[in-house]
């Protein structure tokens, strides 16, 4: 990114953590819609290979501290180790976090009208797979089912959606 008098504008570095592949997959999804090039932010994005929430918050302060990062955030599952500890040690640590109850498909079904409170995880996946065809890790299931215009009506109704859509539109000028 040029400033308009030749020199070069400071780019923000924001790393965004993914617990697992289909966090990953859905956040690609979102930076293919949503470029943040002309926003001046530079966005890293990371999988944390699963583990807990608390494991997946370590991880993004070890990166967020090693590689000197202006923003970390992470989207992770609250099903296994999301607890006060976990939101102490995040907070600490300078990582946002956005948590999907009890799953990223938990989420992601809810925003498609199918919300199914106190399921398990399991539950979920099977229920993301059956409705959609596909895994929430494979990239092909958001594009077809997760338009741009479907997630701009939807960010209303999801804090979890809202927080990472700000975060890919945020300018220079605020902070995501």
């Amino acid at each position: 990114m040029r400033k308009s008098d030749g020199q070069r504008a400071v780019l923000r570095t924001v790393l965004l953590v993914g617990e697992g592949y289909a966090e990953v997959a859905f956040i690609a999804h979102l930076r293919s819609l949503y470029p943040s090039r002309g926003f001046g932010l530079a966005i890293t994005v990371k999988n944390a290979r699963g583990m807990g929430a608390l494991s997946v918050v370590n991880f993004a302060i070890r990166l967020g501290q090693n590689f000197d990062y202006d923003f970390t955030m992470a989207l992770l599952d609250s099903d296994a180790g999301w607890d006060d500890k976990t939101q102490n040690i995040a907070r600490r640590g300078k990582v946002q976090v956005v948590p999907c109850n009890p799953c990223l498909e938990a989420m992601l079904l809810a925003l498609h009208g199918e919300v199914q409170q106190g399921r398990s995880s399991s539950h979920h996946k099977h229920a993301f797979q059956n409705k959609f065809g596909k895994s929430a890790n494979d990239i092909s299931v958001y594009a077809k089912n997760f338009p741009k215009e479907f997630l701009e009506k939807a960010r209303v109704k999801s804090p979890e959606l809202e927080s990472l859509l700000a975060l890919l539109t945020s300018t220079t000028n605020q902070s995501p």
